[in-house]
């Protein structure tokens, strides 16, 4: 997962970046040191440079716009609110373009000395969202893998991915966030990652059969056959079920936030949910997931997005 706009996630998010993804990332500057909570996770956290990681081509085209986002900024919301720094109003040196940077500079958009520069959230936002978007595409196409963009931040998110006029798609909101349980903040992030390693083909039976009720449904296989659907979904129910066990041997106590999956498809949506009738949908409901249909900005990369809604609790036994 790649986590935005911030450096470091949120408790919750990272117990659940640790508890089911591959991997966590987020854009940090060169020669940037990580706070001690990201340097316990190993290799498990993996930090991007926007220099290292685009290639000319996507630096050009993400500065294009950037400047387009700058340009358009309201100047009254270009300027510094005085005041200390803070994750949502401090800037990194070299964590975005120098060029960019630059011109915020000349345009008194940032300010201060140090490490850091301090400047307006409006503006920081969309800057650091339109990064994420490129960096997830740019880096799933050299390493082969693929980079789902995560964020806590729901303006994050409609930034990055809110439909534009002429650049639209349908798309379903999976709400999932009940499949996904965390332990409490006060649990050692040292046990949680033991209990990762200790799962691991609990977690990955997991993730693949919730990666599978998202990418099929990206590619509108709303229905297969009977014995096709009743197979998948017997197969997430034992998914689900298997890591509930796992967590209940811990003595932690379990909670899950909201984490809604939104999945960019090739038809309205809007018309076939509901005709998937109780073969698909019922089971889904029962275990959880829940589905919205929706619209999205229209692009290949990623696949589709996670939103998480931390004022969103479930009560999760175990």
């Amino acid at each position: 997962m790649l986590y935005y706009p911030l450096i470091a996630p949120p408790k919750p998010v990272l117990w659940q970046a640790i508890l089911y993804w591959d991997s966590l990332k987020s854009i940090v500057p060169q020669r940037y040191e990580l706070p001690e909570e990201l340097q316990k996770l190993g290799n498990f956290y993996q930090p991007l440079s926007l220099d290292r990681v685009l290639s000319p081509q996507h630096l050009n085209r993400m500065v294009v716009e950037m400047d387009a986002v700058i340009a358009n900024t309201d100047p009254s919301k270009l300027l510094p609110v005085p005041g200390p720094l803070r994750p949502h109003n401090r800037l990194y040196y070299g964590k975005l373009p120098e060029s960019i940077e630059t011109s915020l500079e000349r345009r008194g958009a940032l300010s201060g000395g140090g490490a850091a520069y301090l400047a307006r959230e409006e503006l920081l936002l969309p800057l650091l969202a339109v990064a994420a978007r490129y960096a997830a595409s740019a880096s799933g196409q050299r390493s082969g893998e693929r980079h789902i963009t995560h964020t806590s931040l729901p303006d994050a998110h409609a930034l990055a991915y809110s439909p534009l006029p002429g650049n639209e798609q349908p798309c379903l909101i999976a709400e999932i966030g009940s499949l996904l349980p965390v332990p409490s903040e006060d649990v050692p992030v040292e046990d949680v990652l033991e209990f990762r390693n200790r799962h691991q083909a609990e977690r990955r039976q997991l993730i693949d059969k919730l990666d599978a009720v998202v990418t099929r449904h990206r590619q509108s296989r709303v229905l297969g056959h009977p014995l096709d659907e009743r197979k998948f979904l017997h197969e997430l129910e034992e998914a689900v079920e298997n890591y509930g066990t796992a967590r209940k041997k811990t003595g932690w106590h379990w909670g899950a936030i909201g984490a809604a999956a939104v999945v960019g498809t090739a038809v309205d949506m809007v018309s076939q949910v509901p005709a998937w009738s109780g073969l698909l949908l019922s089971p889904l409901l029962d275990l959880g997931v829940e589905f919205v249909a929706g619209k999205t900005r229209g692009t290949s990369e990623p696949a589709y997005t996670y939103l998480y809604q931390l004022n969103r609790r479930f009560s999760v036994p175990g």
